[in-house]
């Protein structure tokens, strides 16, 4: 090695060995640490405050300025102004939830834990709607990348997860599957692989106990059938509608939902129940409970007032297609009259031989 060689090696070593002597000293306290962390945190509970308002604020001004425009041209720029502002607040989620999903693997904070599990849940229930929208195409339907493809791996872990769940702690699930006439499960080709397994959950959850529609093995009904599916999901709609309301009846006034919240506000901000369809859960509630007798009273108390609200089609609703064809049907007056023969009809094809008991009903 040269002399200018040897004398720049020395001199590196003496920087390296200078700056390791700098962080070490610059190296703060414990008091320090706790101060600055302190601090940090209130400046950034203080700027996400002013971020959720800006965004809020943001947001219901590109929804204004849409209804502004009048000429073609406005319209355009309007337009791409509002996809900078969605496509500015899809990077920033992106961003912020990458990093608070990192710290949730990390932290002992059931705060952040909470948010993140209720945050999961609540993108599961808004997935079918955002599913509908975002599948415009079948390209790449062959590979890895397809949406196909993430979601039913998504599933596929999912409803192992759930099975392994149930089978270690059944009491976190036995209120939801006592509900239910069915569970998830993974399904094979070959039955013996998971027929014995589904016997022995549905026994250790008591699934079906307190469901409204009969779940008896020897049940003749089908839900292939548009009316019967129909009927189906609007009595599962209500179990969900009754426990909300029956938890935010009886739910502590000190820790009322938000201050000057009627009932009503309630149930739609926490609980996701329409306005216009509140009416007809408050009423369903007081109906006796589903036999093949009640069958009509539920039909005129509860399912029809419920697609009247829902404002369905009667003549138009792909669920009522075998039902417009009939010849009595002429008007919408008359469809509605057939529809409602059919919905008692199911109803008292799915009713049960007996009478569930809710702590609800």
């Amino acid at each position: 090695m040269t002399t200018r060689g040897k004398k720049a090696g020395r001199h590196l070593q003496v920087s390296a060995s200078s700056n390791n002597h700098v962080r070490k000293k610059a190296l703060p306290s414990f008091e320090q640490s706790w101060t600055l962390i302190e601090q940090s945190c209130k400046r950034l509970a203080s700027r996400v405050s002013t971020l959720a308002e800006e965004v809020y604020r943001l947001g219901i001004l590109s929804e204004e300025i849409e209804r502004l425009c009048v000429a073609e041209n406005e319209k355009t720029k309007c337009r791409q102004l509002v996809e900078k502002f969605d496509e500015t607040l899809a990077l920033m989620a992106r961003n912020l939830t990458t990093f608070i999903h990192i710290r949730a693997d990390k932290t002992r904070s059931t705060e952040l834990l909470g948010h993140v599990y209720g945050e999961t849940l609540g993108n599961l229930e808004r997935f079918a709607s955002v599913w509908r929208r975002f599948i415009i195409s079948d390209q790449d339907a062959n590979s890895s990348d397809s949406p196909g493809f993430g979601l039913l791996t998504a599933l596929t872990e999912a409803v192992r997860l759930f099975e392994r769940e149930c089978e270690q702690r059944p009491q976190l699930f036995r209120y939801w599957a006592q509900e239910q006439p069915y569970l998830p499960m993974l399904v094979f080709r070959n039955k013996a692989a998971y027929r014995k397994r589904f016997a022995r959950l549905a026994d250790t959850l008591e699934l079906g106990r307190r469901c409204p529609i009969n779940v008896s093995p020897r049940a003749n009904y089908s839900l292939e059938t548009p009316i019967n599916a129909k009927v189906f999901a609007v009595l599962m709609d209500f179990l969900v509608a009754r426990d909300w309301i029956a938890f935010a009846r009886n739910g502590d006034p000190k820790s009322a939902w938000r201050k000057g919240a009627t009932l009503a506000d309630q149930l739609v901000e926490q609980a996701g129940l329409r306005l216009e369809l509140q009416p007809v859960y408050f009423a369903a509630c007081e109906l006796p409970p589903l036999t093949k007798a009640t069958a009509p009273r539920w039909a005129d108390g509860y399912v029809m007032p419920y697609f009247d609200a829902d404002k369905i089609d009667y003549l138009n609703a792909p669920e009522f297609q075998t039902i417009r064809r009939r010849k009595r049907v002429k008007s919408f007056g008359t469809a509605r009259a057939e529809v409602r023969k059919d919905v008692i009809r199911a109803l008292r094809g799915m009713a049960r031989p007996d009478v569930p008991n809710h702590p609800h009903s």
